[in-house]
């Protein structure tokens, strides 16, 4: 496992003895471990590790600080708090709300809150947590892909999906093209390197 002390040891001896052109590691588990070993392979296995720099994986690994980065930089975000600020989130957008891990993927903690008690019930189950206003429907869940090389996102996939268990279980690919602009946008302010997720 990613986080197993033996991981980066284990991972090295296959990079050794396959000395691939390119890495790109293939879950959320790995994205830090890999921005932060990315120089020390590329230099010593003579291979691409192909990831954002460990700054910018930290702020799209973390939610909260997601969020702040492209509110200050200009886009449209859902508002969103800690835990302590939630006062002043309920009366700018009100109820429903979003309370999930800032660190996190397929739903797994994730809770939609329709009043103050269901809020603290929430806040009281969980650490790292943040809340956010509720931008979307079923029918509204959209996931989007970026590829983004030397500062330029030259490819983008947006698709409307269905959740089954926090997992996408139909995905319906479209057009999409105001999404695919914002998108492209994104991970051009983010500075992604390679494929990125929204």
């Amino acid at each position: 496992m990613a986080n197993d002390p033996a991981y980066v040891q284990a991972f090295e001896n296959i990079l050794d003895r396959e000395r691939p052109d390119a890495v790109i590691p293939g879950t959320d588990f790995e994205l830090v471990l890999f921005a932060d070993n990315r120089a020390r392979w590329e230099e010593r296995f003579e291979t691409h590790v192909i990831i954002s720099n460990p700054t910018v994986v930290r702020i799209a690994d973390d939610k909260y600080l997601t969020y702040r980065f492209f509110r200050n930089h200009g886009f449209a975000t859902p508002d969103s708090c800690l835990p302590g600020e939630e006062s002043a989130l309920i009366e700018r957008v009100g109820f429903p709300l979003i309370v999930k891990p800032r660190v996190g993927a397929r739903s797994v903690g994730v809770a939609k809150v329709q009043t103050k008690d269901e809020l603290a019930r929430a806040l009281a189950a969980g650490e790292g947590l943040v809340i956010q206003e509720c931008v979307a429907t079923e029918r509204s869940e959209y996931t989007a892909g970026t590829l983004t090389f030397e500062g330029r996102c030259d490819a983008s996939i947006v698709m409307r999906r269905d959740l089954r268990d926090g997992n996408t279980y139909r995905a319906y690919v479209e057009a999409f093209p105001e999404l695919n602009v914002e998108v492209r946008r994104m991970a051009e302010a983010l500075g992604s390197y390679g494929p990125a997720n929204f």
